[in-house]
């Protein structure tokens, strides 16, 4: 916390909520607060988010989702990637979560999990955007990569009250990474882009691992329902115009 920009101390140290001097910030700090008295209708789609530790003080954090209500976050401080994947069993039996409604940080150690679970999602960060849709005309997206896609998604979703969640015991922390994400380059041409990781572990001080759980989620907003196919496929950019 102390590494944070003045934004983030003056929010989180001093309780200034309003003080906002940056135009790269994404989610007003009134808007994250909202998550958790927002009420929304949720499609009783269940959903599960994990987002894998790989060394350190990283957490492994999985989300279980009612529609986009966050029901409940589990952390796992330490542990092997057995019991990460058995937990996520345990959670998706209880809940009744298919498979192929898991979505699961494939990028390092993560994809251990992937592979113990057949049927699931694999998130890997660096893989192109996913197309866009509209009136079932397919265009590229003008996105770095599936990462940037999903946190403009889910900035645009929580600024819109269209998320709630419902677990308390993550408020502190979920809502200091969330304060710090923020664009990058926003003045120059090309596609969208994010600060990077390393720069949010030196605003935050660790990883986001809650924000970056919460993210995934955003995955099973885009449509077709096979667009993760689309992700993983080559795709010829030469018949898409660039207008």
């Amino acid at each position: 916390m102390r590494k944070a920009d003045e934004v983030t101390v003056q929010r989180l140290l001093y309780g200034n909520f309003e003080y906002d001097n940056s135009p790269n910030t994404m989610i007003p700090f009134d808007r994250i607060a909202d998550l958790w008295s927002n009420t929304i209708n949720d499609r009783g789609v269940r959903y599960i988010t994990a987002d894998i530790a790989r060394y350190g003080k990283d957490k492994t954090v999985i989300m279980y989702w009612k529609g986009l209500t966050l029901k409940e976050a589990h952390v796992i401080d330490t542990g092997s990637l057995v019991l990460v994947a058995d937990k996520i069993k345990e959670i998706a039996q209880e809940q009744k979560v298919p498979f192929s409604h898991i979505i699961v940080d494939e990028d390092g150690v993560g994809g251990g999990v992937v592979d113990m679970m057949p049927g699931i999602k694999g998130f890997m960060s660096n893989k192109r955007a996913l197309p866009i849709f509209n009136l079932g005309v397919m265009s590229p997206a003008n996105y770095m990569n599936l990462k940037t896609q999903m946190y403009y998604k889910l900035a645009e979703m929580i600024n819109f009250h269209s998320i709630a969640i419902d677990d308390e015991t993550i408020k502190d922390s979920l809502s200091e990474e969330l304060a710090i994400l923020g664009r990058k380059d926003v003045d120059k041409e090309g596609k969208l882009k994010i600060e990077t990781k390393e720069e949010q572990k030196q605003l935050l001080g660790h990883s986001p691992d809650y924000m970056d759980a919460m993210m995934m989620r955003m995955y099973f907003e885009y449509k077709p329902q096979d667009n993760f196919a689309l992700a993983q496929a080559p795709v010829d950019m030469s018949s898409f115009r660039a207008d």
